[in-house]
């Protein structure tokens, strides 16, 4: 109930966080090239392209820090036209009141490709993932992961294109 879909031009780009009933929280690289009078949001369905109701922008603030070369920062927030309905298919994410590394589990939801270069379903598709060492992480993606940055994975489990956000 807590992920959105971003439209960019009417097609499903990234996806996104409820935050506040007029606020979705996203990743930057999804929304940096874009004018909020191109993007709107998709809630209420787990199907990608139906159902649910599409709110438009009317505001987006990526963060002032956000580097598109190393990713870091990589943090938008948009201001929604109109407040999103909350009900059983639409609700604000809990958000971590206090932070530890190590050790925790998350759950990767969104629309993105199935494989590398594959198709994606229409259907929302979630999956758990754990939490990774910064070092392993860091090890894994060539010293790429900064500070701001966490990283969870698992075996034959990840995030693909069309999950950001």
């Amino acid at each position: 109930p807590y992920q959105v879909s971003l439209l960019v031009l009417d097609s499903h780009m990234c996806g996104g966080s409820i935050i506040r009933p007029d606020l979705v929280l996203t990743a930057a690289h999804c929304t940096s090239k874009y004018q909020p009078s191109e993007m709107s949001v998709r809630y209420g369905s787990s199907i990608r392209d139906q159902a649910g109701t599409v709110v438009p922008v009317l505001y987006k603030k990526d963060h002032y820090e956000y580097d598109p070369s190393s990713m870091d920062y990589d943090i938008s927030v948009l201001v929604l036209v109109d407040q999103i309905i909350m009900s059983a298919s639409a609700q604000v994410i809990p958000l971590a009141s206090s932070y530890s590394e190590g050790g925790r589990v998350g759950l990767v939801s969104g629309w993105g490709a199935l494989s590398t270069g594959g198709p994606s379903p229409s259907q929302l598709k979630a999956v758990y993932v754990r939490e990774v060492d910064r070092k392993k992480c860091n090890d894994d993606y060539e010293g790429a992961i900064t500070e701001r940055m966490i990283c969870f994975m698992d075996t034959g489990k990840d995030a693909c294109q069309g999950d950001s956000g």
